[in-house]
């Protein structure tokens, strides 16, 4: 949410701020041995305590993490972060500059998934989704809604299923509010076609030196695009439940991913970054729905399991 206000300072919602704080100590779940974690929380349950005792981790403040050599690893790269970090007194040398953060604000935006599926159709000529349409004006997204019949509006930046509707939900009224709303604190809007899904799963990366390396599958569950939460299990059983609901070889699919990922992202990002994928109730897959160009649930989860080999959804598991 702070990506898409784009400024250098930004002030979370109610509940955003109550998750954030719920969750200030799940960084423990992925962090290396010695780590430090910006909290002000003790720890919250028996895991996170043994984690962070295990790994021998160091909860401090913003006052005493500036008075370190600390490398910022936050959830994701925005301004507002930067900017909170340097008042802490993190050394600018050791975070993003606003130019570089500038252009990956603009890489995050769901207008990617668009060139992504441009390269798609090039090189492998073919288009399994029909593609999105981004409306710089209410005429344009009200057309493109009525064209796409039962369509999906989205913002350019926003979070787990926040800034998403769908139009069989609303009258025309609604949803020329909802565009006109969405074009005017973003700039645009997204249309799609919306799909019936038959299962949400994503493709988790890390892009370094100009190249994308793949990390894992994960599995989320969704209901109207809000997000409920990852399934925690192997590898091997998440590859299963995508077999089973699809005819696709997940192999030649991730090659497919990757090749054009190191078109549209690697020149331009370093870091951790997921693609949302999904099957459709006759058996398609979108291989690419949006690229989340921040560290994901589907990181977290691949490292909770990693981690504890704890099966349930992710992270309702980490708090019971």
């Amino acid at each position: 949410m702070a990506l898409g206000a784009g400024g250098a300072s930004y002030s979370a919602p109610t509940a955003i701020a109550n998750l954030k704080k719920r969750w200030e100590l799940l960084p423990a779940v992925w962090a290396d041995k010695g780590d430090s974690i910006l909290a002000q929380a003790p720890a919250s349950t028996p895991t996170i305590r043994q984690l962070i005792e295990e790994k021998h981790l160091e909860i401090v403040s913003g006052k005493k993490i500036g008075q370190t050599d600390a490398i910022p690893d936050p959830w994701g790269w925005n301004r507002s972060i930067r900017n909170e970090l340097q008042r802490y007194g993190i050394s600018a040398s050791r975070m993003p500059d606003n130019y570089t953060l500038e252009r990956w604000r603009d890489l995050a935006h769901r207008k990617t998934a668009l060139h992504f599926h441009s390269f798609w159709r090039e090189e492998f000529d073919e288009m399994p989704v029909e593609l999105p349409a981004v409306c710089c004006n209410v005429e344009d997204a009200l057309r493109a809604a009525a064209q796409f019949g039962n369509s999906c509006i989205k913002l350019p930046w926003s979070s787990s299923g926040r800034g998403v509707w769908f139009s069989d939900t609303l009258n025309e009224s609604k949803l020329r509010s909802i565009a006109e709303g969405a074009i005017k604190r973003q700039g645009a809007v997204i249309v799609e076609k919306a799909e019936t899904v038959a299962l949400d799963f994503a493709t988790e990366w890390e892009c370094r030196l100009g190249e994308c390396r793949f990390l894992g599958f994960s599995l989320f569950l969704t209901e109207k695009a809000g997000y409920s939460g990852n399934l925690s299990a192997p590898q091997e059983e998440i590859i299963g439940i995508i077999d089973q609901t699809t005819n696709i070889d997940v192999i030649p699919l991730i090659e497919r991913q990757q090749k054009i990922l190191n078109e549209v992202i690697a020149p331009h990002y370093e870091g951790l970054f997921g693609v949302d994928l999904l099957v459709t109730a006759d058996g398609r897959i979108n291989p690419c729905v949006e690229i989340n160009l921040r560290r994901t649930m589907g990181h977290a989860t691949l490292a909770w399991w990693k981690e504890t080999e704890q099966r349930g959804l992710f992270p309702a598991i980490v708090f019971t």
